[in-house]
């Protein structure tokens, strides 16, 4: 069963194990793209159902079925996902067959994916926020609970990218960075660009301090006493509501994506309780949703 959410996002097996998909992409038959909800796994406890994040306390064969439950319902290969290591950075990987991540789901190898006993240094130099490929078959894999994932898709050349996008890769423009290498690795030109900001918190439940909301004012000459759609003055006395949507929508802009190719899924991770988890809302215990992207073997 299918619901709409709105005319850009739908969820598709709404009554088993959902995938959000987004109808910009539905006449890409080569591309397979969306999002994962909470519902539908075998995870238990603050973790109910279905995380799909190894670093959160799960039991890694939860996790382990869970993505295999989400990879059948969604029709992607869970032996060919590549997997971040998200620390909020703007580095970009160029994915290919040999990063696939098969030793997760055929091994006991605990993971480390770049956290734990290590410098930070070392946690910097590692860090995957965000990856691009043209190769078939692989599945980029961005987690969220709360920062925003970005899908981007290239019809001509037949390549995609997708960032993981919190405050630090918005600010910092990791989109744009992501366009940079896919014009450079699959001459991909930005006004072919087709864009989706997935689901993620939205601005009416992101409130922040000044120590956040003034790079976003900085960087774009904003004068928050008029009208902004991405700093507004909050409810409360010295808050501000930042809304990243509008804010990678800008970063897409300023890297020449064409307007009407920009969309916006309109789903609120904190708000939609029962479908996503959230951060600003749960803390640490909690699960974590993955984007998914690939491109179909022809």
């Amino acid at each position: 069963m299918n619901k709409e959410i709105n005319n850009v996002t739908y969820i598709e097996n709404y009554d088993s194990v959902p995938v959000v998909r987004f109808h910009p992409f539905d006449d890409m038959k080569w591309l397979n793209c969306g999002f994962s909800t909470r519902i539908g796994g075998v995870s238990t406890g603050c973790h109910s159902s279905l995380n799909l994040g190894f670093e959160r306390g799960d039991d890694r064969k939860n996790v382990i079925h869970n993505f295999k439950l989400f990879s059948e319902s969604a029709g992607f290969d869970v032996n060919r996902i590549c997997l971040p290591a998200q620390w909020h950075t703007n580095n970009i990987r160029i994915a290919h067959a040999d990063d696939c991540a098969v030793q997760i789901f055929n091994s006991d190898t605990n993971l480390r994916n770049g956290r734990g006993n290590i410098t930070e240094e070392e946690k910097l130099r590692n860090a995957i926020d965000g990856q691009i490929t043209d190769e078939q078959g692989i599945v980029l894999i961005a987690y969220g609970a709360d920062c925003t994932s970005v899908y981007l898709a290239d019809p001509k050349h037949h390549a995609i990218g997708l960032v993981h996008s919190g405050w630090k890769g918005t600010l910092n423009s990791i989109t744009v960075e992501a366009l940079r290498l896919m014009n450079r690795e699959f001459q991909t030109a930005p006004e072919d660009v087709v864009a989706v900001i997935g689901p993620s918190i939205s601005s009416e439940n992101y409130e922040v301090g000044f120590d956040v909301a003034g790079h976003f004012i900085r960087k774009h000459n904003i004068v928050v006493t008029g009208y902004s759609p991405i700093v507004k003055t909050g409810i409360r006395e010295g808050k501000y509501q930042l809304d990243l949507w509008e804010a990678n929508r800008a970063n897409l802009l300023n890297a020449n994506v064409r307007f009407e190719n920009i969309h916006i899924s309109g789903m609120c991770t904190f708000k939609e309780e029962e479908l996503f988890y959230s951060h600003r809302r749960d803390g640490n215990a909690r699960g974590v949703m993955a984007a998914f992207m690939s491109i179909n073997i022809q």
